[in-house]
């Protein structure tokens, strides 16, 4: 028996959700993809710390999203009009999804921009799609247009501030918010599969795939008034999404994600606000608003950064926000009535090629003059240009008041309606953004040597050849980069500079290819606020250094040696424990800063913060114990990563019991072992991922 289920059967029998909780839904999935494509803004810190990332490759993490983007709202924008919205929504957010897993492994810049690319793909196909669903699905008119304005932009606030929020409270800061995003997603999946289909569709799928790019000659005059205003707002927005984290650490001195966070919620926030607040306004009256906030915010903002006061920071912010959601949005109430129905699409599509392309080229550009002419100077050139844009818009409008522009026939051809041209402009200006990213990250910049700089003397005194790991000179740039490799008893000079005269940070972290155990030892210079002294397994060497204002020019030697330091630690201030060697310890740890507390409470010492990834505690005696959450590469990858330290003391039972009953006190789950042996009283902690502190009597 064969038995035949209809279209109409089938639908019913798909559970579904009402129009209301759809509406709902709709506006949740645009807050998430725009959410998601600020992630990874708060991260870029993370990234740089890891990999080494120059502010070059993160412009280009943004830049290549924005454009492929856009390359996609062009040939897949209305493509839920022919084959329904559900089809393009679950296929988006498969994609937005593949994306995410994607920057939840990443292991180096190649995966990033793949995902970056798949993001921008799916994040390209939806967003028209959504945008029509809510109009489709709201019971009021115009509710679904103010949720298609306010959504995304309080998507990228949520997106950025949540990021930050995760990434530095909870374990594994560069692959948790991707996975939380990642469920949210899956969730939503099932809520489109669920949701009512609300387009019917009709023929010609393949043909909307040709993209259209048109300007009604009636419109031309209106566009070449708005375009600097258009080109300002998302230029600006492009530099905050990608360089805003920077500007931050570097004119506050604030090593926190959070608050390159608060400046994008904050940008985005306000231009949220001022879209609800202007939508019953006139265009011109919009634009007037939004030019005049953007060249106030900006000047407010730059004149914080110079200052490094957080409050005109944020206050220039604020502004600057209102002029970006009011920008764009009088350039949309003043350009899209010009154009008669038929022409709306193509109209539409051009006013987004100019924002998504003002929003990542002038970035990448920005990314490439920092390694040339420092953050400082390019954020102030940045700021200037934003600001001379608006400006021009303003005076345009000012100039020519409320005069109409005269209409013309409909037949007339728009302009760039071939869509080879489209493509091919589109590709020319893509290549040519990705070659210059590329060529700026596969070069150093050099500068003269000017202000602060740290020139490292670094010997390698072993009888192996160590590998560079890694860089990272986040506040100014190499005038010398580190060998990929320095051979058994061979020096080299590394030297880092940078302009900003409040410090300079440098980090290097070498490799060995072999075991046993190494000791890395520095010459200190604590009168010149260098940190010089650091610890290491047997694969790792790390060399850290830092300056400030008063003594701009600094040289600090290294030497890397196998030979062992002397001495014993000093637990609680005992004074009469001893380790036997190996007396340094590197324990990995999935969260620096949490495991820090674990150990500053187990040992009643505060640790010596080097940098986010990486501490150490001074127990005395010459003996270190250091924390690293950075990426490191296993030996063994079979080899489990937990580790365990052993602690000898000098004392008998007695001293031993005093430490577990101290350890005991302060909460800390303490597992004795069997003491029958000539050993006595030894017990085992664990810390929060599982690495294993045990202690015991020394054995004489």
């Amino acid at each position: 028996m064969t038995t035949t289920v209809s279209p109409q059967t089938e639908s019913t029998s798909r559970p579904r959700l009402g129009r209301g909780v759809a509406f709902t839904l709709i506006a949740v999935i645009i807050a998430t993809f725009l959410g998601a494509s600020a992630t990874p803004t708060p991260l870029y810190e993370h990234y740089q710390q890891l990999w080494g990332f120059s502010s070059l490759a993160s412009t280009l993490v943004f830049g290549i999203y924005a454009l492929a983007l856009l390359a996609t709202l062009l040939t897949a924008g209305s493509l839920s009009d022919h084959i329904g919205r559900r089809p393009v929504l679950l296929g988006a957010l498969a994609l937005e999804a593949v994306s995410l897993a994607l920057f939840a492994s990443a292991d180096g810049l190649t995966i990033l921009l793949i995902a970056r690319v798949v993001q921008g793909v799916a994040t390209g196909a939806a967003i028209s799609a959504l945008g029509s669903a809510l109009i489709d699905l709201e019971r009021t008119p115009g509710r679904g247009s103010i949720i298609n304005s306010v959504a995304p932009t309080m998507g990228l606030a949520v997106g950025a501030v949540g990021s930050s929020l995760i990434s530095e409270h909870l374990p594994r800061p560069t692959s948790t918010v991707y996975l939380v995003l990642l469920v949210l997603v899956i969730l939503e999946i099932f809520g489109v599969w669920a949701a009512p289909e609300t387009s019917g569709g009709r023929p010609g799928a393949w043909q909307s795939l040709r993209p259209t790019l048109a300007v009604p000659r009636q419109a031309r005059t209106m566009i070449a008034l708005t375009a600097p205003c258009l080109i300002a707002v998302w230029a600006l927005g492009g530099f905050y999404l990608s360089l805003g984290p920077a500007l931050a650490r570097n004119a506050l001195d604030v090593h926190s994600s959070l608050i390159g966070a608060i400046m994008v919620a904050t940008l985005t926030g306000f231009g949220a606000a001022a879209v609800l607040t202007f939508r019953k306004l006139g265009g011109r009256t919009v634009m007037l608003i939004g030019t005049t906030a953007l060249v106030l915010g900006v000047a407010v903002t730059l004149i914080g950064a110079e200052t490094s006061s957080a409050v005109l920071i944020l206050v220039g912010t604020a502004v600057a926000g209102i002029g970006f959601g009011a920008g764009f949005q009088g350039t949309i109430l003043t350009v899209m009535p010009l154009a008669e129905n038929h022409e709306r699409a193509g109209l539409l599509s051009t006013v987004y090629v100019i924002a998504y392309l003002a929003n990542s080229l002038p970035a990448l550009l920005a990314g490439y003059l920092v390694g040339k002419v420092g953050l400082v100077d390019t954020t102030r050139g940045y700021g200037a240009l934003v600001m001379v844009l608006a400006a021009a818009a303003l005076i345009g409008l000012l100039v020519t008041g409320e005069r109409k522009v005269e209409a013309v026939s409909v037949s007339e051809t728009p302009t760039m309606t071939n869509p080879r041209y489209v493509v091919a402009a589109i590709t020319a200006l893509a290549a040519g953004a990705l070659t210059l990213g590329l060529s700026g990250i596969a070069s150093a910049g050099t500068l003269p040597t000017t202000g602060n700089s740290i020139t490292m003397t670094i010997s390698n005194d072993t009888e192996q050849t160590i590998h560079l790991e890694g860089a990272d000179n986040p506040y100014g740039q190499w005038m010398q980069s580190p060998r990929q490799s320095l051979a058994p008893h061979e020096t080299e000079i590394v030297t880092a500079y940078n302009q900003d005269p409040r410090g300079l940070t440098v980090d290097v972290v070498y490799s060995t290819p072999d075991g046993g155990q190494a000791v890395f030892m520095a010459n200190d210079y604590p009168q010149f606020d260098t940190d010089g002294t650091r610890t290491t397994d047997p694969d790792h060497y790390f060399i850290s250094s830092y300056i400030d204002g008063y003594y701009p020019n600094l040289s600090v030697g290294y030497h890397l040696s196998t030979r062992p330091a002397a001495g014993g630690p000093n637990i609680n201030g005992r004074g009469k424990t001893t380790v036997r060697l190996p007396n340094q310890f590197l324990i990995y740890v999935s969260d620096a800063a949490s495991a820090a507390a674990f150990y500053g409470e187990l040992f009643d010492a505060k640790p010596e913060v080097l940098s986010p990834r990486y501490m150490t505690f001074d127990l005395g005696g010459g003996v270190v114990l250091a924390l690293w959450s950075g990426k490191s590469r296993d030996l063994d990858p079979a080899t489990p990563r937990n580790f365990e330290v052993g602690i000898l003391v000098d004392g008998g039972s007695n001293e031993i019991r005093a430490i577990h009953d101290e350890w005991v006190a302060k909460g800390v789950e303490v597992v004795e072992e069997p003491n029958e042996d000539v050993f006595g009283l030894t017990f085992v902690i664990s810390d929060l991922d599982g690495n294993r502190v045990r202690v015991a009597p020394a054995d004489h």
